[in-house]
């Protein structure tokens, strides 16, 4: 693929060969537009206008993106413009990040950060979450004794579908969930920030008869 770019752009790449410039850009910034014979490679139409930007983190791009859409729909909705420091962003994939951007430079304990200029122009970005979440709550989907009887040939798409259902069931019924859990299994990035943390699951027996009679 070749990615045609200016003096000046962070890089440029034709027919495999990088060049590096001594000039920076932010993450996520304007650095070109796509060139015919990437777009061709990709199946975009040669009339289209491919805007190239410069790389930023796969979850950093995921806040781009939700301050990008909120914006959008505000003004759909006529609204004021959108405060970007109103909008917290949750990103579930491997790990769980929850991400808020601020303009002053604010710390808390457990939580990293803050980072200057890393998804936008003069804000600071900080990262509470933790790791490795999505994996863990398979490997608690398939530890379970009954996995291959309740599941056996299922995706784990299917079996979320399915728990979700009975999570929403939950819901409608009046019982109380008595069950107090803490899922870190492998220590929790923070806000504790303990990487020696594990999990806990604890009801007293009388609550935990209540809650599985039902």
């Amino acid at each position: 693929m070749e990615v045609s770019g200016k003096s000046g752009d962070i890089y440029f790449v034709t027919n495999s060969n990088y060049s590096f410039t001594e000039v920076a850009s932010l993450p996520g910034e304007f650095v070109n537009y796509m060139s015919s014979s990437a777009k061709q490679e990709l199946g975009l139409s040669p009339e289209l206008d491919v805007a190239v930007g410069s790389s930023i983190i796969d979850a950093h791009a995921g806040v781009l993106g939700m301050v990008a859409l909120f914006s959008n729909q505000h003004k759909l909705d006529h609204q004021k413009e959108l405060d970007i420091e109103t909008v917290f962003t949750s990103i579930a994939g491997t790990s769980t990040c929850h991400m808020v951007l601020n303009r002053e430079k604010k710390k808390s304990t457990g939580v990293w950060g803050p980072y200057f200029d890393v998804i936008l122009k003069d804000y600071y970005v900080r990262e509470p979450g933790q790791t490795a979440t999505g994996k863990l709550l398979e490997h608690i989907v398939r530890s379970h004794p009954d996995f291959e009887n309740l599941y056996k040939g299922q995706t784990m798409t299917e079996i979320f579908k399915h728990l979700n259902s009975l999570i929403d069931l939950r819901r409608q019924n009046s019982a109380k969930n008595y069950f107090n859990v803490n899922p870190s299994f492998h220590g929790n990035r923070c806000p504790l920030a303990n990487p020696l943390l594990k999990g806990i699951l604890s009801a007293t027996i009388e609550q935990f008869n209540q809650c599985t009679s039902k």
